[in-house]
């Protein structure tokens, strides 16, 4: 027979020291780790604490060896504690843990969050007088420091501190209701108290300033500002705050006025302590509602709770039914059923939980021979079922079945007497036959007064598919149901984060918590609980109790489904399923891995984006994270990266590729981590997408930029900024002001990392002089690459010196001279780019020297007169270049351009236009904006000698004008005259002789003399000219100058008979 009498019950008290008592009688608690989980347990009273939480709370990070034999030890006494003083409080094991099963109003520090809560809301109604009793009901329960006498347990101090945070936030409402109520005494008498032991509490400290000066004692409202402005400035050197600092004034300028009194406030209240004032009767003004107990309370579950209570009218009413409750680990089924069985203990049901355990060995029969024995019917049934208790192993299936209906027909007799509620948890872990019963049982409830309650996680259905079946079989029934538990919704989250901490958190903070657990009530409480204990959650820490039951569902994972979820977590939060899928393919794993990885129940399918999975909750992709070697995560950054890199289309996200290279190159090392970049940079290189190529370099720099400098990272950063500056140079032209800040850079670079071998950036700071028509600054770099190639540059460096002396030359005026370094040239770079092996790569040379010294050759022999060597460098320029195949179109569109201006001085109009239209299409195609700059002019040219005046004119000034705005002066001059010549064509006289003379000067303040010779068609409008004829006379002079011996030893140098001017 049960004994349904109750022993007296025991109140607990944690505001103050630790203390439970049973009536007057204080109970013994024993040893001091032992009442400290009592107080651990108090804390979480009506939650589960799991094992690592208690350990590391009452031991530390370094517990005995035999830590788990001293906690059941501790357990098993306070159970008999309790049992001996309380029946209805229990201590059980629950979910890895321990689990305090009591009424919360039994614990003050319950009882007095509650009351707190309540006076808040109290206080924002209007109701000033219950608002102010119950703040002084929630603050007469403190006596003293909360569990003072374990300041050695962090958790306990922790504890302590919320709590006072908590007792201050309702000091203020009491105090702000006694205020306007105009009860200023009561003020000044317990704030004057709480002030002298905290002076720097400001709210509290503006609050009896505002009393005193209301109560006549304006003098000690300003000693009061004076002490909390000294503390303050003493303990944080700081000033009060803004506030204050605005009552102060008003107390000194006499401007404060007190508040009106609130109609709903009425009388003035008592000073606390005294009688209670009587509530006013019902029927004139309803008592306020009070908050729910922090174990009571439900948050976000209202439609499932209305589906509950819905379902239970019917059972009470003989339509019995199941409702499967499934959902992740932590969403809240357990909590769900406790909230249930709470309001169930009044409704007339009789309630009976049970668990599946997945220890016990099949076929077992444990949960429902417990729910029998619950039950306590005295049917013969259940007498059959007590008979039936012995091993199972050896029944055959009809002595299963009739076991199996003898449990039903048990549960329905019970039904029969009393409606029933059945709470079953974790049916995931049921051995079939459980299942079986099951069935039977809800076959037969259609017309029973029983409900039942079942959890189950539906991600472990996939492991056991014969448990998967049944529960399938179950659904089917129409007397039963699922019921699916989501994530809170963001208010919701917000509104439990306050429950548990006491304080609402700030938006941010809430949101960052909402995302890391997914609206997981478990893991959302778990991490507010890191914080409150002192322990700042961070993306590489992730609370213990976490940790472990991520451990625990990691461990069951295959090593294929770890890394697929491993590699889900390097990628992001969401991951595009086809992307996901070709990694696999490239690391040779089956696409089923995916779906493998899904049925972990910590994936799922993203609802707002088609073909995207998600992470349930950030806190495992955290933990991943953090659980993963560092090198293992950079090489799947690195295959994530490589991978994006291969499925790359316009309109993707480039950052994302950046951001795996970082990670990967963190580690790997600079040139392994951009290795992708570089491959689209090529790729779009390749297609003639310079700038999409310019795009990924700068990309690739960036990154390289964001690591800690070494000499591997400082050679990549050069080459990087070498690459850059020649795509820079065929889009713009070298004379760009992007060109000239990458070349400086690059210069700076060099001379702290490498002095040995300078020659590429000379080259190019040499064309970039050139282009910019500084033609004195090239000849000087000529000089230091001739010194460069004597002492270490080698034949590179003799070959872009003969080059760079060879055009200045040329631009000068002097061919002879010119031929002799280009042809010393011609021959070095022959023998170092044969023909048979040219570079084919783009990472090598963009340009090949061989079609520059060639180009150079051509126009050199043509100025000279000679048609038979400029037919035969002519013809190796266009033969270098006429394949399709040639992966250097811009070395293609110099040849055309050469070609039409040799076509120009043959005044071979038709050659001209066909050799400039092939150019101009070229770099169209290609996208050259330089080089169609360039052939703009001669085509224009052609086009105005062929009839075709207005567009050939139009073409060659927008030439003109786009290539003086990227500053390329290089051929200016030529085509200044070749405009002029076209202008004279058409007969516009006076335009087209202010354009030879403004081509005169040019060519006379830049040395330009090439202009003068007379191959050209505009040689005699510039001899017509003032200006011209003065330097075509100088110019004939020094082509007449004989002796100009080269200084120094053979290498062709600048400092023989020259131009004063250019080389002073």
């Amino acid at each position: 027979m049960k004994d349904d009498v109750r022993s007296p019950g025991l109140r607990f008290e944690i505001l103050g020291p630790l203390s439970v008592s049973s009536d007057v009688t204080k109970v013994d608690l024993g040893a001091p780790r032992q009442r400290a989980l009592l107080a651990l347990l108090l804390i979480h009273v009506g939650s589960v604490v799991s094992l690592p939480v208690i350990i590391n709370a009452i031991w530390g990070s370094n517990p005995p060896s035999k830590v788990t034999g001293t906690l059941q030890a501790y357990v098993s006494r306070l159970r008999k504690l309790l049992h001996e003083h309380d029946r209805s409080i229990r201590l059980v094991h629950h979910l890895q843990g321990y689990l305090l099963e009591a009424d919360a109003q039994l614990v003050d520090a319950a009882v007095f969050e509650a009351k707190a809560r309540d006076c808040r809301e109290l206080l924002k109604s209007g109701d000033l007088e219950v608002a102010r009793s119950t703040a002084w009901s929630a603050l007469e329960l403190w006596k003293g420091t909360p569990m003072g006498e374990l300041y050695g347990y962090d958790f306990a101090v922790a504890e302590a501190d919320r709590l006072e945070h908590l007792r201050l936030r309702v000091l203020e409402v009491w105090a702000q209701a006694c205020l306007e109520l105009h009860a200023y005494g009561e003020v000044t008498l317990r704030l004057g108290e709480e002030l002298c032991r905290n002076p720097g509490l400001e709210r509290l400290g503006g609050q009896l300033m505002v009393a005193q000066y209301h109560s006549g004692q304006s003098a000690d409202a300003l000693l009061t500002y004076e002490r909390m402005r000294n503390a303050v400035a003493e303990d944080l050197g700081a000033d009060l705050s803004r506030e204050l600092q605005a009552l102060h004034g008003k107390i000194l300028r006499q401007e404060l006025e007190a508040s009106p009194v609130s109609e709903s406030a009425g009388r003035t209240a008592p000073a606390p302590g005294s009688a209670p004032v009587p509530a006013p009767p019902e029927s004139k003004k309803p008592a306020p509602s009070v908050s729910p107990q922090p174990g009571d309370r439900l948050i976000g579950r209202q439609a499932e709770m209305q589906r509950l209570e819905r379902l239970l009218a019917g059972a009470r009413s003989g339509r019995g039914h199941l409702l499967l409750v499934c959902g992740e680990q932590g969403i809240g089924k357990t909590r769900l059923l406790q909230h249930s069985e709470r309001c169930l203990a009044a409704s007339g049901f009789r309630t009976v939980r049970s668990q599946c355990i997945g220890a016990l060995s099949a076929p077992g029969y444990w949960t429902w021979d417990h729910v029998v024995r619950q039950l306590e019917v005295a049917s013969d049934a259940s007498m059959a079922v007590a008979a039936d208790l012995v091993a199972h192993e050896d029944w055959l299936p009809e002595q299963h079945l009739t076991h199996q209906m003898r449990i039903v027909q048990a549960v329905l007799s019970a039904a029969e007497r009393t409606p029933a509620v059945l709470l079953l948890e974790d049916l995931h872990l049921a051995p079939v036959p459980a299942l079986e019963v099951l069935q039977l049982l809800v076959k037969q409830i259609i017309r029973a007064r029983v409900m039942i309650l079942a959890t189950l996680r539906d991600h472990e259905l996939a492991k056991n598919p014969a448990v998967r079946r049944a529960v399938g079989r179950i659904l089917q029934e129409s007397s039963s149901s699922l019921l699916r538990l989501e994530g809170l919704a963001e208010e919701e989250s917000h509104e439990l984060i306050a429950s548990a901490s006491g304080a609402a958190p700030s938006p941010n903070e809430a949101l960052r918590l909402q995302r890391a657990s997914g609206g997981n009530p478990f893991l959302l409480l778990s991490m507010v609980s890191a914080q409150t204990t002192g322990k700042r959650l961070q993306r590489s820490s992730v609370p213990l109790e976490l940790r472990e039951m991520l451990h625990g569902r990691l461990s069951e994972c295959s090593p294929g489904t770890l890394d697929v979820l491993t590699l889900c977590a390097v990628i992001g939060m969401s991951v595009h399923r086809p992307l996901l899928a070709d990694l696999l393919s490239t690391l040779e794993l089956p696409h089923t891995l995916i779906d493998d990885a899904v049925q972990t129940g910590l994936l799922r399918h993203d609802r707002t984006a088609d073909g995207r999975l998600s992470f349930v909750h950030g806190l495992t992709r955290d933990f991943l994270l953090d659980d993963t070697q560092p090198v293992t995560l950079a090489r799947w950054h690195q295959h994530v990266a490589t991978t994006l890199a291969l499925r790359f289309q316009p309109g993707d996200d480039a950052a994302e590729i950046r951001r795996h290279c970082l990670a990967a190159a963190r580690l790997l090392g600079a040139r392994m981590g951009v290795r992708p970049l570089l491959t689209l940079a090529d790729r779009e290189q390749a297609r003639f997408a310079h700038a999409a190529a310019l795009h990924w370099l700068e990309g690739a720099a960036s990154v390289v930029a964001a690591l800690p400098g070494d000499q591997q990272t400082s050679a990549l950063k050069l080459q990087l900024r070498k690459r850059m500056i020649r795509l820079h140079a065929l889009i713009e032209g070298y004379g760009s002001d992007r060109v000239e800040k990458i070349l400086w850079h690059a210069q700076q670079l060099e001379r702290t990392f490498d002095r040995t071998q300078p020659t590429g950036l000379l080259h190019i700071q040499a064309m970039s002089a050139i282009t910019a028509g500084q033609y004195s600054q090239a000849a000087e770099i000529a000089v230091l690459l001739y010194e460069l190639a004597d002492h270490g540059g080698g034949r590179a460096a003799r070959s872009a010196a003969c080059y760079v002396e060879g055009v200045t030359l040329y631009v000068s005026g002097r061919p002879d001279e010119a031929l002799g370094a280009l042809t010393q040239g011609v021959e070095i770079i022959d023998s170092l780019l044969d023909a048979s092996c040219a570079p084919t790569r783009l990472s090598a040379l963009l340009r090949d020297q061989r079609i520059d010294y060639r180009a150079y050759l051509a126009l050199s022999h043509c100025l000279r007169g000679d048609e038979i060597q400029t037919q035969r460098y002519r013809s190796q320029l266009l033969h270098l270049t006429r394949s399709d195949r040639y992966i250097r179109p811009w070395d293609r569109a110099f040849a055309r351009y050469v070609d039409a201006l040799i076509a120009i001085t043959e005044d071979d109009v038709q050659r001209a236009w066909l050799a400039g239209r092939a150019g101009r299409d070229l770099a169209v195609r290609c996208r050259l904006p330089f080089w169609h700059r360039m052939l703009a002019v001669p085509l224009g040219w052609a086009e105005v000698h062929q009839g075709m005046h207005e567009r050939g004119l139009a073409r060659m000034r927008k030439a003109l004008h786009d290539s003086a705005r990227h500053r390329t002066l290089l051929r200016r001059t030529l085509h200044l005259g070749l405009l002029a010549d076209a202008l004279h064509r058409m007969g516009a006289h006076d335009e087209a002789r202010r354009t030879i003379t403004s081509a005169a000067e040019e060519i006379e303040e830049r040395d330009e003399y090439f202009c003068f010779l007379p191959q050209w068609p505009f040689a005699r409008l510039l001899g017509e000219s003032d200006t011209g004829s003065t330097a075509a006379h100088q110019v004939d002079h020094e082509r007449r100058l004989i002796g100009m011996s080269r200084v120094g030893d053979g290498r062709g140098g600048f400092c023989s008979v020259s131009s004063p001017r250019r080389f002073k």
